[in-house]
């Protein structure tokens, strides 16, 4: 989708790069969502973990941490993971199907 847009609008990598620096601050990585001292279940909480990369950070920190222990179990949602890969799967189609309708005008802006 990205690079489709980029043909015809050249700023689209500068904002791609601030949109990447915001992505990584609000996507709890060095840290744990728990540490916030958000409660469970307020809207703090429920918009980090709209988050497409939450599921699969928190996913990879529950099997590195917690990998073979009662508490990789507490710690793995399957369904933050599957919300993921939905979101991967739909911007990809997305991604194709932009891509697919604009190739034949990529020559006349390159």
């Amino acid at each position: 989708f990205l690079a489709a847009l980029n043909v015809f609008f050249k700023d689209i990598e500068n904002i791609y790069d601030v949109f990447c620096l915001l992505l990584f601050y609000c996507t709890p990585i060095m840290y744990h969502i728990g540490r916030l001292g958000f409660k469970d279940g307020t809207w703090q909480i429920r918009l980090i973990k709209c988050n497409p990369l939450y599921g699969i950070i928190q996913s990879f920190r529950a099997c590195i941490l917690w990998g073979g222990t009662d508490e990789f179990w507490k710690m793995f949602d399957i369904h933050l993971l599957f919300y993921s890969f939905l979101f991967a799967v739909a911007a990809f189609i997305v991604g194709f199907i932009v891509f697919y309708k604009t190739q034949d005008k990529f020559i006349l802006h390159i």
